[in-house]
């Protein structure tokens, strides 16, 4: 009996944590690493070893970041009444999340050490760019919300989704791979970055009323719920803009066609699916837009990869 309730325990315990890494999230971070590896594809630069290292870094550094924000927003007094928050709703001390979080980022360093040394960068001289940047990368995902003055609360979350997930992800990964920069790989990062930054959005917006009530100014809550929707628009019309330039150089015209032709009606599903959304004001409906454009994100990146690899 012991060992039952104890087993019961242990999975409650896990399903709270993996509430907390909030695995909606985790798709992006994936089709950014599968995006780095478009250009290696059509190079013949790919290499196994490298992108699950690089995919492991990825998603560490992502369920790094959900942890820091679940301990900063209970810090600072946001989303304490939310059942998917373990700080903020109380089921979990600060001290132990403090923790957690050294755990986790203990482990994004030894992903991102094995993933330079399997890159043949491992050494201080050659890698410390990249050292650097993980660094950043740490930095960013903790000053996000948990530092002393978090830019998050300023508005400047899609910023840096949109330098991470998008310029540092996908043209960061290109290179490690060899690959060279140029604007095919800039469009693709800067669609993926502007996604990411999209997804972020539909976030805000539907923690609005309450970001607004902790003091948590995001762009949501400067430009209000109307104004944030169109800047909605303008991140995936711009998203959509990249991608369709990146698909008529990269592929065939037929696929990029076709390719197109799918992307165009999506986005402006994506959109009127989150003005509906904001005039509903329905948490559960954002939670579904969250975790169905997140969905998409990774499927487009995997559809693209599959492309890549049957014609390269």
């Amino acid at each position: 009996m012991g060992f039952g309730w104890g087993g019961i325990v242990f999975s409650l315990s896990w399903r709270l944590w993996w509430q907390a890494a909030r695995p909606h999230t985790l798709p992006l971070a994936a089709a950014s690493v599968l995006l780095a590896a478009l250009p290696a594809w059509q190079q013949q630069r790919f290499q196994w070893p490298l992108f699950a290292a690089m995919l492991s870094t990825a998603l560490l550094l992502q369920i790094f970041a959900n942890l820091a924000n679940d301990y900063g927003d209970a810090r600072h007094g946001a989303d304490h009444a939310r059942s998917d928050r373990l700080c903020g709703s109380g089921r979990l001390g600060r001290p132990a999340m403090r923790r957690a979080l050294l755990c986790c980022g203990a482990l994004c360093v030894a992903s991102g050490a094995i993933l330079l040394f399997v890159s043949g960068l491992a050494g201080w001289q050659a890698g410390w760019p990249w050292w650097l940047a993980g660094a950043l990368s740490l930095a960013a995902a903790w000053h996000y919300t948990a530092g002393s003055r978090p830019y998050g609360y300023r508005g400047g979350g899609e910023a840096a989704v949109w330098l991470f997930f998008g310029l540092l992800a996908v043209c960061g990964g290109a290179l490690l791979y060899g690959c060279p920069l140029s604007w095919p790989l800039w469009a693709a990062a800067n669609a993926q970055g502007l996604w990411c930054a999209a997804v972020l959005n539909i976030n805000n917006l539907r923690d609005l009323d309450s970001d607004r009530a902790a003091g948590k100014y995001t762009v949501a809550v400067r430009l209000g719920r109307q104004r944030a929707v169109a800047y909605h628009a303008v991140l995936l019309g711009a998203a959509a803009v990249c991608w369709t330039a990146w698909l008529f150089h990269s592929l065939p015209f037929a696929a990029a066609l076709m390719a197109t032709a799918l992307l165009w009606p999506v986005s402006a599903g994506a959109w009127l699916a989150l003005r509906r959304a904001a005039r509903q004001g329905e948490r559960p409906v954002f939670h579904r837009l969250l975790a169905g454009f997140g969905r998409w994100i990774l499927l487009w990146a995997t559809c693209l990869a599959g492309v890549v690899w049957l014609v390269s």
